[in-house]
């Protein structure tokens, strides 16, 4: 679904392939995540060179990937065969292939955005090098595409997200990261299926309540760098009893005049192993260790 040579993140590739059902957390791993479980796959494409690594992190994980241009076409050949995936460009849009399970809109501009597109099996959209993002193409998007359950909009010039959200129900990844998104729909309740939320570098710094009915989200990463490049957290409303799930919460904004509530409500987070807090104040080293008494399983913390 990515253009050619195009480096990729992997954190983002294996949230997409956990979305779609491509990673099956195994039984006889009992301490192992999903995410675990695609990071092994990963390897074992890179060890057999069908995959090439681009960058490696300080901790010795791999942070960027891409496949070789000859690789690329070989997936792109066998994809077509299997109606498995289709790649639009700026004179394909209007033949969309109705049985696509996924959607790649890549260096078109608004002249070529049509708000005729329909699919009823598509499971995915991801954008490329989009010029101008019409209100049309995103009201038919969700009106349109009920089986969504990815939708991934980095990168793309947009600044809204519609309350028609709330209809793609099976909707388990969502990122506007590096868009102008400012606020989040109140219909964001209803995504239930929701494990990948991605509002990284994004304009959201206060989340809604509605945030607390995600019964399912695993993966949260919210924050936005400042004309110091200071990283700021978001502000999180209300508790975290239906969100037990959360395996990443990156970053959250420490209110001093609610830093305990806010600990105590992180220390039902057992499933929790990345952490990111900002504004932490005089009194974080005992919350802090407060936290991480309560949640041992967090193996990364900043």
């Amino acid at each position: 679904m990515f253009p050619v040579d195009y480096v990729v993140n992997c954190a983002r590739l294996v949230r997409l392939w956990i979305a779609e059902g491509f990673v099956k957390q195994q039984q006889q791993q009992h301490d192992a995540t999903a995410e675990d479980v695609a990071r092994q796959s990963l390897t074992q494409l890179i060890n057999k060179n069908l995959v090439h690594v681009e960058l490696v992190d300080f901790d010795g994980v791999v942070g960027e990937c891409r496949v070789h241009g000859l690789m690329h076409e070989l997936i792109l050949s066998k994809s077509d065969e299997l109606n498995f995936f289709f790649q639009t460009s700026p004179t394909q849009l209007t033949n969309l292939n109705q049985t696509a399970r996924h959607i790649s809109i890549q260096n078109i501009g608004s002249n070529n955005l049509s708000s005729t597109i329909r699919s009823s099996k598509a499971h995915s959209f991801i954008f490329f090098e989009v010029k101008e993002f019409p209100k049309s193409l995103l009201m038919s998007i969700f009106s349109n595409f009920k089986l969504l359950k990815e939708l991934d909009f980095e990168g793309a010039p947009l600044d809204r997200l519609p309350e028609e959200l709330g209809n793609l129900l099976h909707l388990k990844y969502l990122s506007v990261r590096d868009t102008k998104v400012k606020t989040l729909p109140k219909s964001l309740s209803e995504l239930h299926k929701l494990e990948t939320l991605d509002l990284k570098r994004s304009r959201v710094h206060q989340l809604p309540f509605e945030i607390n009915k995600l019964s399912n989200l695993k993966y949260f990463i919210a924050y936005s760098d400042s004309n110091f490049q200071i990283r700021q957290g978001v502000k999180i409303h209300g508790n975290f009893q239906s969100s037990k799930s959360i395996e990443k919460l990156y970053l959250v904004d420490l209110d001093a005049g609610k830093s305990f509530d806010l600990v105590s409500e992180l220390g039902k987070l057992k499933n929790l192993r990345k952490l990111g807090i900002t504004n932490l104040k005089s009194e974080g080293g005992m919350l802090c260790a407060m936290l991480l008494s309560k949640c041992p399983s967090i193996n990364h913390y900043r």
